[in-house]
């Protein structure tokens, strides 16, 4: 009997399961889009429900939700700012879309399209540096001077 246990085991183990479960959330929140098949998309449907409710409510306790599973502070704040722009808590109940694409040809598993309603991509390139005049030029090669004996 299964009494209380949810989830699925997915044939692995459950750090296997929680580093696939982890990977394909961050692949998904950086393209906004994974194809996967239908019984990992029906396990990891819940968990990334979840995770829109964070990027929802933007706060200091959502963000370390989201830092157990993904754990780079500079993903998690650009993901939080770049989210709260392109969505709104009015789009939360019809935001992830589940569409059948075809069977696998290998083990004619049926494989999934899970994506966001609008289009979002995660921008994780470095801000441009900005030029400081003030300082003066550092000379690469110091050469010294023999020393007589």
């Amino acid at each position: 009997m299964r009494h209380r246990i949810q989830g699925k085991k997915l044939g692995r183990n459950t750090h296997q399961r929680q580093a696939l479960f982890r990977s394909q959330l961050r692949s998904f929140f950086l393209h906004g889009v994974i194809t996967t098949t239908s019984a990992k998309a029906t396990a990891l449907r819940p968990v990334i429900r979840r995770h829109l409710r964070y990027l929802y409510t933007n706060s200091l306790t959502a963000r370390r939700r989201f830092f157990e599973s993904i754990n780079d502070r500079l993903y998690i704040s650009r993901l939080f700012t770049q989210f709260n722009s392109t969505f709104t808590p009015a789009d939360a109940p019809n935001i992830l879309r589940t569409v059948k694409i075809a069977r696998r040809l290998g083990d004619d598993s049926l494989m999934v399209k899970v994506s966001l309603a609008k289009p979002f991509k995660l921008d994780l390139a470095p801000a441009p540096k900005v030029a400081q005049a003030d300082k003066k030029p550092v000379s690469k090669s110091v050469t010294k001077k023999p020393v007589k004996k």
